[in-house]
This record gives structure tokens, C-alpha cells and sequence, in this order.
């Protein structure tokens, strides 16, 4: 009798601590459950997984909800048609299908969505089938990035760029345009380099301010540095010189070599009206010898 009483107490006290650690390996479970839910909540995606039998709803984080306006209580347990209206459900539970029978990860780079709160949105939806630990497919999850926002991004940081390559070019034009005060009435710009259409604007902008700013008699403008002259360079020289004349001062051109006074020649090129000279320092010469 003491025997049997021993062992009934034995039984009792065995399937107490079975009950006991189910209880523990059940909590344990939630808590998981629950770290998975945070982190899946604390993505900057949407991220949802499915069972892959029936598309019913296993997962769904915080920013589904803001995506797809519904809240993980309203969706978990529900497939696809108990959630969107048939016409779009039975596209996405064909693409369900389609993405578990190849077994490989599909991503779409770009689909439009019709978000209750956000309206029309850009997405990328990627969809990565899952096995679960005996290999037999048992999930689905999608992962839904928001374009909208990389894309405002990367329009932000091209304008950005754009704006920087306006201000450097506007830097490099004044300082291959530069103007040099020599005294109260005599003002210098040496050109480097080649001349285009935009350039020779710049010339004449900056002769004229130079030439109002300081009041000045004579502006030489020296194209030593000048390895073609062509037509449009002369045509720059020409506006220059009316310009300036405007102001009541007179342009000289120096640093003209025998090359370009050549082709000067054959564009027919009126320099009547401008002084000119052969080198930089006979036209300073003059300018201060007058």
C-alpha cells in the first residue's frame, strides 16, 4: 500500500513539471514572439509573412499599417481576399503561387499601391519564400520599401549637386574673367584659355562692371593666353568694345600675336575703334603714358 501511495505522489509530482516547463517553454515562446514583433515593428519597411499553405497572415508590422492603413489586429489570421478587394486579392494570391512553385526570392522593383492614407505610393515588394526546418515550403514574406522617400532623397542631393556645379562653374568664370584695377582710370583683364559662348558673356558683364565701378578711362583686355581666336571670340571682343564705349572709355586689346592678327584679318573683323597692342606691357606703357 505505502508502495502504491509513493508512486501515485511520484506521478503527480512528474506531471507537475511537465506542466511546468510547458508553461515555461510557452512563455518563452511569447517572449520570442513578442522580440520578433518589436524588431519587425522597428523596421524602416514594411514586412509581412504568410503561411505558405493558405496566404493567411502570420506577421505584420508597424509600418504595413502605415502603408496599407490597417492595423496588425485586423489582418493577422486573414488571407489576402478577407482584406483587399477580389480583383487585387487575386492577383497577389497568384503571385503567392507563382513565387512559392519557383522556390526562389521575386522582387518587384517598382509597383503602384493605392494607400488609404498616403494615396498613390511607388514600392518595391521583394518576396522570399521560406522552408521551415524539415525543407518543405512553410511561409511567405514580403518586404515592401517605400520609394517615395528614397526618391525625394535622391532629387534632393541631384538639385544639391546641381547647385554646387552652378556655383562652382560661377567661380571658375570669375576667376578666368578676373579684373584688375591698375589705377583710378586704367583697369586690366588678362584671358586664359579657351572662349565660349558663355565665357565671352562673362567678359563683357565683367568688363562693364569693372569699367562703371572704378571709372575707368582705358580697359585693356589681354588675350596672350588665347590660343584660337575665331569668330565667335571676336565677336565677344567687338561686343566688349561697343559696350565699354557706352560707358565713355575705350577698350585695348593686346597680346596679339602674329597668328591672330592673321585671322583677325581674314574674319574681317572691324576692330575700328579699339586700341591695340602687341604685348601686355606696351599697352600698360600707353595707358600711363598718356
Amino acid at each position: 500500500m505505502e508502495g502504491r501511495r509513493n508512486g501515485t505522489r511520484d506521478l503527480v509530482e512528474e506531471n507537475a513539471a511537465l506542466r511546468a516547463a510547458q508553461k515555461q517553454v510557452e512563455q518563452a515562446l511569447r517572449e520570442s514572439q513578442a522580440l520578433i514583433q518589436t524588431l519587425f515593428d522597428h523596421l524602416p519597411v514594411a514586412v509581412m509573412l504568410k503561411a505558405a499553405t493558405d496566404g493567411r497572415f502570420i506577421l505584420w508590422n508597424s509600418a504595413c499599417q502605415h502603408l496599407f492603413g490597417a492595423p496588425a489586429s485586423e489582418v493577422i489570421g486573414k488571407t489576402d481576399h478577407e482584406i483587399f478587394p477580389r480583383e487585387i486579392a487575386d492577383k497577389l494570391w497568384a503571385k503567392h503561387q507563382a513565387v512559392l512553385a519557383a522556390g526562389v526570392p521575386d522582387t518587384m522593383p517598382e509597383e503602384i499601391i493605392d494607400s488609404p492614407d498616403l494615396g498613390p505610393v511607388e514600392v518595391s515588394i521583394t518576396r522570399v519564400p521560406i522552408c521551415d526546418a524539415t525543407g518543405s515550403l512553410a511561409y511567405m514574406l514580403i518586404i515592401a520599401s517605400d520609394l517615395s522617400e528614397q526618391r525625394r532623397v535622391a532629387d534632393e542631393r541631384t538639385a544639391l549637386q546641381a547647385q554646387i556645379i552652378e556655383a562652382q562653374q560661377h567661380a571658375l568664370l570669375e576667376l578666368s574673367t578676373p579684373l584688375l584695377p591698375l589705377s583710378n582710370r586704367v583697369v586690366l583683364m588678362p584671358i586664359i584659355g579657351a572662349m565660349d559662348s558663355r565665357r565671352a558673356q562673362q567678359v563683357v558683364e565683367t568688363l562693364l562692371q569693372g569699367v562703371a565701378q572704378y571709372n575707368a578711362e582705358i580697359a585693356i583686355v589681354d588675350i596672350t593666353g588665347v590660343q584660337v581666336v575665331d569668330t565667335q571670340v571676336a565677336n565677344a571682343f567687338i561686343q566688349s568694345a561697343r559696350a565699354v564705349q557706352l560707358l565713355g572709355a575705350r577698350v585695348m586689346l593686346t597680346g596679339i600675336r602674329p597668328e591672330v592678327a592673321q585671322t583677325l584679318v581674314q574674319l574681317g573683323v572691324d576692330l575700328q575703334g579699339m586700341l591695340t597692342r602687341g604685348s601686355l606691357q606696351a599697352g600698360i606703357a600707353y595707358a600711363f603714358g598718356r
